[in-house]
């Protein structure tokens, strides 16, 4: 009897110990997609990433959760349709239809990953892998400039270099730093709990500051959004105790930030040519002609049609016929207006359903949620509102599945508040421990 327990004991702990291979696995693959500098990385192709999430969804062994698959299925489920609605006006019929078939398996892949992202523990590992991206870029990017000076920005091209794609990083790195320092909540207030804090602000500051020196306008935006998005939403959720405390500490780091950007901007001159850029009128119209004409091009199209697009990934062909000097982006500069201009109002839709869920849980459910999704959730603030307003969004599917997860979540959480007589069941329980 003893020693059919001890088995029974070993064969759980060792199926314990298993289920964590298919998380490391989607960590070791998101800490790949950043390319960091130093680590071993791979070409990653459609078919190689659909294999990787048929075998972390077969490892994880748990059934296809309907909430989660319903907003995230729903939200891409009407892009797919205005895509292949879209076809008709496509000049190039074929190639659009490949884009469709692409999106298509794409969005069935990332859907794959789902069954790993339920569990609250994967989510925080995977958060967590995300900072060894960010070290290695910032330390490589320190080095470089460090040897090169200013001149170390033309270094910042090529392949697997591309300001906007790890300004992203950084900003998501420093959203969910600031995320942690906000709403934190230890069991017991004491000297080590302001410590942990200003740490965490200290990383944040550190991973701001090498991301500056890549000089891209647009990803220093979004970084500055995403850090006072999660600052204001904390000040708006938390008691007076806590929002005095989170409004006097914006103040010293508004004033300290203050102090040292003079020095900064001495050190790196090349911050007021940029600056420039953005504030005097005769250089606006002369440096952003090409994304100007990306924005035109697409609200032509728009006003052109706005029910049927033009076909997934037909856009840059549209821009060309524009003849701008600037075609060598042929791009929209814009997620949701290209998304409206290539698969009409049906795709658009889409994205802003996948919005709504969010703002709605952002709304009623944010305070309950566990800090790891708290994270999540505010990271998509530089992401979604900032540098796709700004840029075309880039592994976008990774981030709409981890917040359909969490959003699956809360309603599980609300629904059983609502119904309190009801018991959690065992493997939603065990799912959250």
């Amino acid at each position: 009897m003893l020693n059919t327990r001890y088995r029974d004991s070993r064969l759980e702990l060792s199926k314990r110990q298993f289920r964590w291979l298919p998380v490391i696995l989607v960590a070791l693959y998101f800490i790949d997609i950043w390319h960091p500098a130093g680590f071993v990385g791979i070409e990653w192709r459609w078919y190689t990433v659909l294999g990787l999430a048929g075998i972390t969804f077969l490892l994880q062994g748990s059934p296809i959760d309907s909430a989660t698959s319903r907003l995230y299925l729903t939200t891409n489920g009407l892009i797919i349709a205005g895509a292949i609605l879209s076809l008709p006006r496509a000049n190039d019929g074929p190639e659009a239809m490949y884009n469709a078939v692409g999106l298509t398996i794409s969005v069935f892949t990332f859907f794959l990953f789902s069954q790993v992202l339920l569990s609250l523990q994967s989510r925080r590992v995977i958060l967590c892998a995300m900072f060894l991206p960010a070290s290695l870029w910032a330390w490589d990017i320190l080095r470089l400039t460090s040897e090169r000076g200013e001149l170390a920005r033309f270094l910042f091209v090529g392949e697997n270099w591309d300001k906007n794609y790890h300004m992203l990083l950084f900003s998501l790195a420093v959203t969910a730093l600031i995320t942690f320092a906000v709403f934190w909540k230890p069991p017991e207030h004491s000297s080590r709990t302001v410590l942990i804090r200003l740490m965490s602000v200290a990383l944040a500051l550190f991973f701001a500051f090498a991301g500056s020196l890549m000089y891209s306008r647009s990803g220093m935006l979004a970084l500055s959004i995403g850090a006072l998005g999660a600052v204001m939403i904390g000040i708006a959720q938390l008691r007076s105790r806590g929002r005095l405390t989170i409004i006097v500490g914006a103040i010293g780091f508004a004033v300290l930030i203050g102090f040292l950007l003079e020095g900064y901007l001495a050190m790196f001159p090349f911050w007021n040519t940029a600056i420039e850029r953005v504030t005097n009128p005769e250089l606006v119209e002369e440096f952003n002609q090409g994304r100007l004409a990306g924005l035109t091009k697409s609200q032509s199209i728009i006003a052109e049609n706005p029910i049927i697009g033009v076909g997934l990934g037909q856009f840059k062909e549209l821009f060309v016929e524009t003849g701008t000097k600037h075609n060598t982006g042929l791009l929209a500069h814009n997620t949701y207006l290209a998304t409206w201009a290539e698969t009409g109002i049906v795709g658009l839709m889409g994205i802003l359903y996948w919005l709504f869920a969010v703002g709605r849980l952002l709304r009623r459910g944010f305070g309950s949620l566990p800090l790891v999704d708290k994270c999540w959730i505010l990271m998509g603030i530089p992401y979604f509102l900032m540098l796709a307003m700004l840029d075309l969004g880039t592994n976008m599917q990774f981030m709409l599945i981890v917040h359909s997860a969490i959003c699956a979540d809360a309603k599980r959480i609300e629904a059983h508040a609502d119904a309190p007589r009801l018991s959690l069941p065992h493997t939603y329980l065990s799912r959250r421990s």
